[in-house]
């Protein structure tokens, strides 16, 4: 895993980045101390008198260390922009950050360029519109090792988003699994989708539709899904009908019994490219579990319908209940791996 401790100039990156580290025990990685090893240099910029990093050879740099290191927190203002799981964005009140860079007998020009990036929120938003998976920690009156301890926390608590599971049989989380969440449709296909039809027309929360049959019946009956995720099989046999639905779409591998990384963030990412138009995503080997990180990337309101395999077809709202329900169920699941 790759955590990215990012902000303006003076916000504190190092000294959080470096107690991060001996916190956790990971690997600390300065960018701008390999960018000078590796020369890794583009050109020099005289209005600002220092050297351009090249990002893309520096992201390959990054990449090649991440597989020999398992654990990695880059530091570094454009650490957002590197290979990386999570981003830590550094935020200072504009008093405090304006006097932290006197003291280091910056330039004028230089204190106010900074000044003004770290008001727009400069690398939150680059990281954002890099999809990144961003949490902001304000250093204005805290000491770094309590920022460390706050981060530390944070990634522990979202850390499922960001490794394999593999879903343990045992009795308790196999009831858990066969639970309702949400309301059991009866009726036709023709009829459950009519209902679904009137009782969400006008509203702008999305659809997602996990499973084959489900996707199938919902387009054949008038209602094209913002989000399906298929993987060619009902009831692990081949499902032999064509499904007419022809957006973008995303493969992944996901073993049964298992959410995978890929899964994860397929489904983070088709989200968040919902405002462009619907998305597919394939699963070459099994969707079933597909509807826990749906329920935990989507936003509120969200409506998922999903085959319960005894019970029927459900329908399921999202809510802050639902999701810290299913956010029980996945801690328990990474406890008992």
């Amino acid at each position: 895993m790759i955590i990215a401790i990012s902000g303006t100039p003076a916000t504190g990156k190092t000294e959080v980045a470096k107690a991060l580290a001996k916190r956790m025990g990971w690997w600390y990685l300065s960018l701008n101390e390999l960018a000078e090893e590796e020369d890794l240099y583009k050109g020099y910029d005289k209005e600002r008198m220092c050297k351009i990093v090249d990002l893309d050879r520096m992201r390959e740099e990054v990449h090649i260390l991440g597989i020999s290191h398992k654990n990695m927190i880059l530091d570094a203002h454009y650490s957002h922009e590197m290979p990386c799981d999570v981003v830590i964005v550094l935020r200072t009140e504009l008093g405090e950050l304006r006097k932290r860079m006197g003291e280091k007998k910056w330039k004028k020009g230089k204190i106010k360029e900074n000044l003004s990036a770290e008001a727009m929120d400069i690398c939150k938003q680059e990281a954002l519109e890099l999809n990144k998976n961003t949490y902001e920690f304000d250093t204005t009156k805290k000491t770094p090792e309590q920022i460390a301890k706050e981060i530390e926390e944070v990634i522990k608590s979202e850390s499922f988003i960001f490794r394999d599971l593999k879903v343990p049989q045992t009795e308790d989380i196999t009831i858990e699994l066969r639970r309702v969440y949400g309301t059991l449709m009866k009726g036709t296909w023709k009829e459950i989708v009519d209902k679904v039809k009137k009782e969400t027309r006008g509203k702008k929360d999305f659809i997602i539709t996990v499973g084959d049959v489900t996707s199938y019946n919902f387009i054949e009956n008038g209602l094209s899904p913002d989000l399906i995720i298929i993987d060619g099989k009902e009831r692990r046999k081949r499902f032999g009908k064509k499904i007419a639905f022809r957006h973008p779409q995303i493969k992944v591998k996901n073993p049964p019994g298992h959410i995978g990384v890929e899964l994860w963030r397929s489904v983070e990412d088709s989200l968040k490219d919902l405002k462009r138009g619907r998305r597919k995503i394939f699963v070459d080997g099994e969707e079933d579990l597909s509807v826990i990180p749906c329920v935990m990337h989507s936003p509120l309101g969200t409506n998922i319908f999903y085959g319960h395999f005894e019970k029927g077809l459900i329908w399921m709202k999202v809510n802050e209940k639902v999701k810290g329900q299913i956010k029980g169920l996945i801690e328990t699941i990474v406890f008992l791996q």
